[in-house]
């Protein structure tokens, strides 16, 4: 049941449909960056696991529309992301490929504005500040709350 839903990304609307092609493009991108046969872990992970866009949207959408109010740790959220992916996929755990792979998808949110990266400083404890990146709701905010029915 959970599959046929997952498969159907046009229930999403033009938006979802969008993101699909922003992703396919940005993995063109990284497959053909390097002439070598050395790619990049993400461009050899949705190769050798037949990973879907779809379904990759479908399962990140909904985490990257709620978190993103406020402001969210890149790090964390695309880890969170990555390891969504890849327990749908029954993939072996591996921390740095779901980071990368959350990143990937982060990415094909961002180059339509849909969220924004920032490197803002967080006041942590004692009130030192550190630098880390945050991902927020992007300019076209309307469209990523579209894609939360």
């Amino acid at each position: 049941m959970l599959q046929k839903e997952l498969k159907n990304l046009e229930t999403l609307g033009p938006v979802g449909v969008r993101l699909r092609t922003q992703l396919n493009e940005l993995y063109d991108r990284l497959n053909n960056k390097s002439k070598s046969n050395n790619k990049s872990e993400v461009v050899l992970m949705i190769n050798n696991y037949d990973i879907s866009y779809d379904v990759m949207i479908q399962l990140s959408h909904n985490m990257i529309a709620t978190s993103t109010g406020e402001g969210q740790n890149l790090t964390q959220l695309a880890i969170a992301i990555g390891e969504r992916v890849r327990n749908y996929y029954n993939l072996p755990t591996k921390t740095a490929n779901s980071l990368r792979l959350g990143i990937f998808i982060l990415c094909g949110f961002g180059v339509p504005e849909l969220v924004l990266m920032k490197l803002v400083n967080e006041w942590g404890q004692h009130s030192k500040a550190k630098t880390v990146y945050k991902v927020y709701a992007g300019m076209k905010r309307g469209d990523l709350r579209k894609l939360v029915k």
